[in-house]
């Protein structure tokens, strides 16, 4: 151990520091705990303390946990505080997440704290968040977190109730890349009942995305606005399917 401590704290390479670092890690010995939390906390090269930081995320358990919180608080550094967050998803622990999500000042991280909730397939959390959340920009990465669990369910009831315009889109721009049948079937319901002509201009882009020709011919059979049905037209001029290739041909007639 004393060997490892003076490694650290000498002139070898950043590589060599990240080598001794992971051997403290396969340590359950106090010190060698007190070593990584240190280091963890910044009490050494910037590098090095990010790569401490992944390593206790990697190791799990409360007191691991207990380091990265001590280190979140005691940090005023961005970037260090991102790569906090992202230990907490590996470490598996949805309770500080979710308390960063709620109280960062900082949206930029509270976005990131969704993000990572969503990776960790947290839906009941995201719920939550979206509901008390101010921002559009945060709001947005709880959809992109929503995204990332695979909560098409979620995304299609706010895609569909969501009362501003921007944040449906967003939804529904999500819901394009989620090629399932209750996805494509929600974004045509969507469309026949939300007048707003950018949220529609966002549906036909989903579909398209899906590859959804049937939809779309669908759709531009029943649309009276002709620079929508210009829109959806297009779409389907660059699409190879048979249904897309028979409208088209019944356009030129």
């Amino acid at each position: 151990m004393p060997m490892i401590e003076k490694l650290l704290s000498g002139t070898s390479s950043i590589k060599i520091k990240e080598q001794a670092l992971f051997l403290l890690t396969q340590s359950r010995s106090s010190r060698a705990r007190e070593i990584i939390s240190n280091v963890a906390k910044g009490g050494s090269n910037p590098d090095l303390q990010l790569r401490a930081i992944r390593y206790v995320g990697m190791m799990g358990g409360t007191e691991s946990r207990q380091i990265l919180d001590d280190a979140y608080r005691s940090t005023p550094d961005p970037a260090v505080k991102r790569t906090i967050i992202r230990s907490f998803m590996t470490s598996n622990d949805r309770a500080r997440l979710l308390a960063l999500a709620k109280t960062e000042k900082d949206q930029a991280l509270r976005g990131e704290a969704a993000r990572q909730l969503g990776n960790m397939r947290a839906g009941a959390e995201l719920s939550e968040l979206y509901q008390s959340e101010q921002s559009v920009e945060v709001k947005k990465q709880i959809l992109q977190g929503m995204f990332q669990g695979g909560f098409a369910d979620k995304l299609i009831e706010l895609a569909k109730g969501e009362k501003d315009p921007e944040l449906r889109r967003t939804a529904i721009r999500y819901l394009g890349t989620m090629r399932r049948a209750e996805t494509s079937d929600a974004l045509v319901g969507i469309y026949a009942s939300d007048a707003n002509v950018d949220v529609r201009k966002a549906i036909v882009s989903a579909l398209f995305t899906q590859n959804n020709a049937k939809a779309l011919v669908d759709i531009a059979r029943a649309e009276k606005n002709s620079e929508m049905k210009k829109d959806i037209v297009s779409k389907l001029s660059n699409m190879k399917s048979k249904e897309a290739i028979d409208y088209m041909l019944e356009l030129i007639k």
